[in-house]
């Protein structure tokens, strides 16, 4: 039986945090949408809208014209509630709860998916139901906003320890899981409301409870996920989660509440085609 169908899930701001995160939002979603429909892939596209504030929320400034993408808005009093400008863990969480298709594959706000990437799941047909993983490529600068034949200039810094779990330091280029697993498992450790080793974490986590495989995507397929280059207007970083000589301080307790499920009742669903 066939098992290709994708959410590609996105948690994102719309306003100034660490380089005006819609410019990029609104590039990697008009490219990435068109790249998979292209190739005839079974997706949706789903943004985490984390606090904007009323009157400017994403889905009313994204401008994407016949482009199908469902906006879940989490007010501002939710996120209120966690010592974080930005909890990627419970935003990501949120779409794992509200994926529908047979993969969830998260990425972030900057990342265009290449054509290498997209042709393998269009060309492969079953794909292993394990953890599917890769750092990303850094694009030099925004001209470069067409990826084609996989020759665009990137930095080589994440090339060592690929294949290994050093390869979850790495910035996040896409990590795709089972649907009905990441569900089960309850998503990422929202103790981890701050920056850097959430997927490591996630991967520590299913080997050493279930002996997960995991398939190194950028070993394969040499990395096709380009980051948009991009300041930090703020000219800070948030606070980094607790990792102690190779291991976590926070140890991942998500209960039946996991991906802001006791807020649902206030959180907005807005369809952001034109």
């Amino acid at each position: 039986m066939n098992n290709k169908s994708f959410s590609f899930l996105i948690a994102s701001r719309n306003d100034d945090y660490e380089g005006k995160p819609i410019e990029r939002l609104r590039l990697s979603v008009k490219h990435n949408y068109e790249i998979l429909k292209r190739y005839n892939i079974d997706f949706e596209i789903l943004i985490c809208d984390w606090g904007s504030e009323i009157t400017k929320k994403i889905q009313d400034v994204l401008d994407l014209e016949e482009i199908d993408v469902k906006c879940f808005y989490v007010p501002q009093e939710i996120c209120n509630k966690f010592d974080t400008p930005f909890s990627e863990v419970h935003a990501l969480n949120l779409l794992f709860r509200k994926a529908e298709k047979n993969f969830v594959a998260r990425l972030d706000q900057d990342i265009m998916l290449g054509e290498r990437f997209v042709k393998w799941i269009a060309d492969t047909e079953n794909l292993d139901e394990v953890l599917h993983w890769s750092v990303r490529r850094d694009m030099n600068n925004m001209n470069h906003i067409l990826i084609d034949e996989h020759t665009m200039p990137w930095d080589n810094s994440w090339s060592n320890g690929a294949g290994s779990y050093s390869s979850f330091f790495g910035a996040v280029g896409i990590l795709m899981y089972p649907t009905i697993k990441m569900k089960k498992l309850r998503g990422y450790n929202e103790k981890n409301i701050y920056r850097n080793h959430m997927e490591h974490e996630l991967l520590k986590r299913l080997v050493a409870n279930d002996n997960e495989k995991f398939v190194d995507l950028g070993i394969l397929l040499d990395r096709p996920f380009y980051h948009i280059p991009h300041s930090r207007s703020d000219g800070e970083k948030r606070k980094a989660n607790n990792f102690v000589n190779g291991e976590f301080t926070n140890i991942c307790e998500n209960d039946e509440n996991w991906g802001l499920f006791e807020f649902d009742n206030v959180i907005k669903i807005y369809n952001c085609i034109r």
